[in-house]
């Protein structure tokens, strides 16, 4: 039993990563629909851009294709939700707490300073 471990050992190599990388890109198409469906600000042809790559990743994953079709999937996929996080990125507002540093109150009495303990 141990020879017949030892003989299929790359064989199961080969296989744990070719469904590591299948899952890899899964996991990047469940993000990218995610995104679709809470995205309102993109425009609609960036969002047909991520929809067509993300249904290419689910074909690609059901069908158990190749190494490099699931690879060059997952680059698509991940450049066109990119470009999608941007453009939603760049269309939200800036919230009022995301003003720098310097712009904080003046007048807060925070006193820096070093203290020895008594005793």
């Amino acid at each position: 039993m141990v020879m017949e471990a030892e003989q299929n050992a790359e064989a199961d190599k080969l296989r744990k990563e070719k469904v590591e990388k299948r899952n890899a890109l899964d996991a990047v198409r469940l993000s990218a629909e995610k995104a679709l469906s809470e995205s309102t600000s993109a425009p609609q042809d960036l969002k047909d851009k991520v929809q067509q790559f993300a249904d290419k990743a689910r074909e690609a994953v059901q069908s158990e294709a190749d190494d490099a079709t699931i690879e060059s999937a997952q680059k698509q996929l991940e450049e066109a939700l990119q470009e999608l996080m941007q453009a939603n990125a760049a269309a939200q507002p800036s919230a009022p707490g995301d003003a720098p540093a310097s712009e904080a109150k003046k007048d807060d009495d925070v006193v820096d300073a070093d203290f020895k303990p008594a005793g």
